[in-house]
């Protein structure tokens, strides 16, 4: 567990530098405890990596995404959509949680504050 937001705003600069040195991303949402402000001392990173990228082959995706994860140190559970996906699944109870309670930390090529 990450112990302040400077630690939560490293590790997960720490991932998205890597992520963005294996593909294209679009978006990365932070959602969860994190985002909410109430990590308990057993949390994990929620995060959704959106990428143009995702989306044709789910294993070699999750594979990249843990991968990634193990190099940075920090208890980070990614998902990946692509962006398509992420647009038609909307108004999934899952998606919509993340869109109306999560917080855009990269977009675009540049890194939002946490």
């Amino acid at each position: 567990m990450v112990k302040n937001k400077a630690q939560l705003g490293e590790a997960v600069k720490k991932f998205v530098e890597k992520l963005t040195k294996n593909v294209e991303v679009k978006m990365v949402i932070l959602y969860g405890s994190y985002a909410s402000g109430n990590p308990g001392e057993y949390s994990d990173i929620d995060i959704v990596v959106i990428s143009d990228d995702f989306g044709n082959n789910r294993l070699e995706e999750m594979q990249l995404l843990s991968r990634l994860t193990l190099e940075t140190d920090v208890d980070i559970e990614p998902l990946a959509f692509s962006y398509k996906e992420y647009l038609n699944h909307s108004t999934a109870d899952f998606i919509h949680e993340i869109i109306s309670k999560g917080k855009i930390i990269y977009k675009d090529g540049e890194m939002n504050d946490i």
